[in-house]
This record gives structure tokens, C-alpha cells and sequence, in this order.
């Protein structure tokens, strides 16, 4: 198997964790995208623990590439920093709205995501080191691992269209209606109709809030595939 997380301490120490174990091999390490890439389609390990806030390119995804570079390694992704720490979905600063909110505008991780984007397992970062070992055995045999830290949560049934991730995008810019009716080219009263929609479908009360939310969320609003917890 290989390692790819941020931070050479960090690094180290989970190689240091995963060799206590007989029947794991840890054939080697990296800390950025380049390095991965290269050592995965060298290697061609059977499981590749992913730091999730690794950094890549924005317009590669991880897995993909992977999947690119070595078909048959299986990618465990593994958010560093624990629940709810996720600096993609959870910036440390608090958001300025406290109700009516979905669970995953402050609770989430970035574990459903990347389970989203073709990753084969998830787990949490503050998971113990028995659970670790038992996912990467798991991965290895060619079973999927997903445990209830890497479910996503239910509160976000619903996910949001294209058309309204990008009316999401342009209020967090700041865009007031009459242009974002301009940029899509559609009337102000349809696009009336997709915010309405899109307070609706995230629990939020104004378009202030979504703007916040999306400022804090960016990679949630990324793109323009449909996002949401309970699509399929």
C-alpha cells in the first residue's frame, strides 16, 4: 500500500503505525499530487490511504486520476485533522447564523465527498488505529469500507440542480438578481424561483445565509454536478 498525506510528521508516523502490522506493506509515501501519481502508477499498490486535504489541482479529481494512473489500487480516504475539521467544508471560523441549518453546513467532513467522487473507502482521521488496520485489510481484499463516521448525514435530502448550484455560486458573489438573470440568461422571476428553491432544499432562511454558506463551503458548490446527501 501507499500513503499520501500532507505533512512529513504526520506522514511518517501513520507509515510507522500501519508497518507495526505483519501482513501490511507499506511500499511508500508522498505528500503531493505529482509524487503520488508517479508512485502509484510504479507501484500499482492494493490500497492508497488519501489524505483528503491533500493538495491537488481544482479541476483533477483525486480518485480519478488514481483510478488513471493505477486501475487496480483501491483509494481509503482519510481526513487528517478528525470530524468536523474538514477545512474544504468546515473553515475554522464560525459561520454568523446559529438555526434552521442542515447538519452538514457545520457538521460535516469531507469523507462523503469524496465516497461521492469514486473513493472506496472513508474514515475518520480520529478513528483508533484497530479500525485503521481493518479498513486497509478490507480495501485490500477488494471490499468496500464505509463506517458510520462516513455516512452522510440525512438532513440534506435533497440535492440542488445545476442551474441552482450556479445561482448559489453567483450570490456568493454577491450578484443581486437582475444579474444573475443576465449571467444564465433567464428571467428575474425564474430566478426568484431557483433561490426560493435552494433555501428551501438547505434549511436556510435568506440569501444572506446562503451567501455565507457558500463562502464557507466552496468546495460543496463546486462544479456543476447535482450535490446532495441523498441523491444517488
Amino acid at each position: 500500500m501507499v500513503v499520501s498525506i500532507n505533512g512529513r510528521i504526520n506522514r511518517e508516523g501513520l507509515v510507522a503505525l500501519l508497518s507495526t502490522q505483519a501482513d501490511i506493506r507499506v511500499l511508500g509515501s508522498t505528500g503531493t499530487c505529482a509524487e503520488t501519481m508517479t508512485l502509484c502508477a510504479t507501484l500499482l499498490p492494493h490500497v492508497l490511504v488519501l489524505g483528503v486535504l491533500t493538495a491537488w489541482p481544482r479541476d483533477l479529481s483525486p480518485v480519478s486520476a488514481i483510478r488513471l494512473a493505477s486501475p487496480r489500487t483501491r483509494v481509503l480516504a482519510l481526513a487528517p485533522h478528525g470530524r468536523d475539521r474538514c477545512a474544504y467544508l468546515n473553515p475554522d471560523a464560525p459561520t454568523p447564523f446559529d438555526g434552521g441549518r442542515p447538519y452538514w453546513i457545520t457538521h460535516s467532513t469531507c469523507l462523503p465527498r469524496a465516497l461521492s467522487r469514486g473513493a472506496h473507502g472513508a474514515l475518520d482521521g480520529d478513528s483508533d488505529p484497530a479500525t485503521l488496520f481493518d479498513a486497509v485489510r478490507t480495501m485490500a481484499r477488494g471490499e468496500r469500507w464505509g463506517g458510520a463516521d462516513s455516512e452522510p448525514p440525512n438532513e440534506n435530502r435533497h440535492a440542488l440542480s445545476p442551474r441552482e448550484l450556479k445561482v448559489s455560486r453567483l450570490i456568493g458573489q454577491g450578484a443581486s438578481n437582475k444579474e444573475i438573470a443576465t449571467s444564465l440568461t433567464i428571467s428575474d422571476l425564474t430566478v426568484k424561483k431557483h433561490v426560493g428553491s435552494i433555501l428551501q432544499k438547505l434549511g436556510l432562511h435568506d440569501r444572506l445565509q446562503l451567501g455565507v454558506c457558500v463562502a464557507r463551503n466552496p468546495v460543496a458548490f463546486d462544479g456543476d454536478e447535482p450535490f446532495g446527501w441523498g441523491s444517488s
